[in-house]
């Protein structure tokens, strides 16, 4: 009966950590403009842009052309598991715990976790 108190104990333990990193974690969705230097430049287009049958390519360079979008570093995790290598249009969700250079575009350096 006690190891199944601490089993469960564990299990919330767990899960709340988990709710918690994930409220303290800063998250875009974008699609990838450029993946180079250990880099990627990710662009949030809305769904209604890429829906109306507009070009994807094109808004990325029109986008791109006015400096808007985030560079991140190479996320931790994924140098970890060797799983950087995004494509031109990809859409990929980005995590880091907050924070950007104000710079155009804006770079953030300590990126955690990028998926696809």
């Amino acid at each position: 009966m006690k190891k199944i108190g601490i089993i469960i104990g564990m299990i919330i333990l767990i899960a709340a950590g988990l709710i918690f990193w994930n409220n303290t974690q800063e998250s875009i969705e974008g699609y990838v403009y450029s993946s180079k230097d250990s880099a990627l430049w990710v662009i949030e287009i809305e769904a209604e842009e890429v829906e109306d049958g507009k070009d994807l390519t094109k808004l990325l360079e029109a986008k791109a052309a006015n400096s808007e979008g985030i560079i991140f570093e190479e996320a931790f995790l994924n140098k970890v598991t060797n799983t950087f290598s995004f494509k031109k249009g990809e859409k990929v969700k980005v995590f880091w715990p907050g924070g950007a250079f104000q710079s155009a575009p804006s770079l953030v350096e300590d990126t955690f976790f990028i998926v696809k």
